[in-house]
């Protein structure tokens, strides 16, 4: 089960979700006032921004203190601390962080309950097909976030629409596929050092692993999770899960939704074992050790 109603659901259960099928959606988990008041304070950030670009006095003073955030508003995030200081704690994007149960859950999926909130957060507009508006993009193909952000590291991505989504407007398809799953599926490789940035083709993926067509001949059709979501729903999915923007020809309106992330620092949830720092070192370990054995014979050898 991965469909929830977020009072009544205890956050053992959302994090078996999130293991198991690399996804959990949360129902009624923020106010509906509070989603209003996010909308309006994101939209008159952007609506700012476009007067700022115009020399407009007063949008030049509200983003007085923003200094270099000013320059990611142009690919759609908006950054922190700005955001916070403009608005309060409860008309924040991130006030869902905060939350108790939220961060049960945070501590029961990384290890030691440590994990931090990344440094920029998107709000995406994706219009229907038959619009070809400024502020609208067409969505995004699937992919995971790891791809995009970090895959050296096990994150969350919360992503809650600001509209009704998923039946006249685009919404979210998930491939319920957990952590194991998918790399076993991109043949991901362990050995590998861990990055401090991602190091994925993104191309390569595109056009392979990650190519539709392909995803749907794996993933049978009962793995595939595309709901209708309202105002106030929340989404949580790990950096690993397979997802991307669901459009169909018979939605004729556009939605609105914020992604927040956040990483811990560990490869894997707390929950596994297989944590890759562990793993490379005891191969290396095991390889030193066959090597030093190697070397030992080959010297008793030469003397005899």
């Amino acid at each position: 089960m991965v469909d929830y109603n977020y009072s009544n659901s205890s956050p053992r259960q959302i994090v078996n979700s999130v293991l198991q099928n690399g996804v959990v959606l949360l129902r009624a988990a923020i106010a509906p006032d509070q989603i209003k008041r996010i909308k309006s304070n994101l939209e008159t950030i952007y609506s700012m921004h476009q007067r700022l670009i115009s020399g407009d006095a007063k949008a030049v003073a509200f983003f007085a203190d923003w200094d270099a955030a000013l320059e990611t508003l142009k690919g759609g995030d908006v950054v922190a601390p700005p955001y916070e200081k403009r608005f309060s704690q409860n008309a924040s994007i991130y006030s869902f962080l905060d939350d108790p149960k939220f961060k049960e859950i945070c501590a029961l999926i990384f290890s030691g309950g440590k994990y931090y909130r990344t440094g920029t957060d998107n709000l995406m507009t994706v219009g229907a097909r038959s619009q070809k508006t400024a502020n609208a993009t067409r969505g995004i193909d699937l992919h995971t976030d790891g791809m995009y952000f970090n895959d050296s590291r096990y994150g969350l991505t919360i992503w809650f629409p600001l509209d009704v989504c998923g039946r006249d407007a685009p919404g979210l398809e998930v491939v319920l596929a957990g952590h194991k799953e998918v790399r076993e599926y991109t043949n991901f490789d362990l050995d590998r050092p861990t990055p401090p940035e991602p190091k994925w083709n993104w191309h390569h993926y595109r056009d392979g692993a990650f190519a539709e067509e392909q995803l749907r001949q794996h993933f049978q059709p009962n793995r595939w999770f595309a709901p209708e979501m309202s105002p106030g729903d929340v989404m949580i999915l790990s950096n690993w899960s397979l997802h991307g923007s669901h459009r169909t020809a018979g939605m004729t309106r556009s939605r609105s939704a914020v992604q927040v992330r956040v990483e811990g620092y560990d490869f894997d949830p707390a929950d596994t074992l297989d944590r890759l720092p562990i793993m490379i070192w005891l191969r290396h370990a095991v390889r030193t050790a066959r090597a030093a054995a190697g070397r030992m014979r080959q010297g008793g050898r030469s003397k005899a």
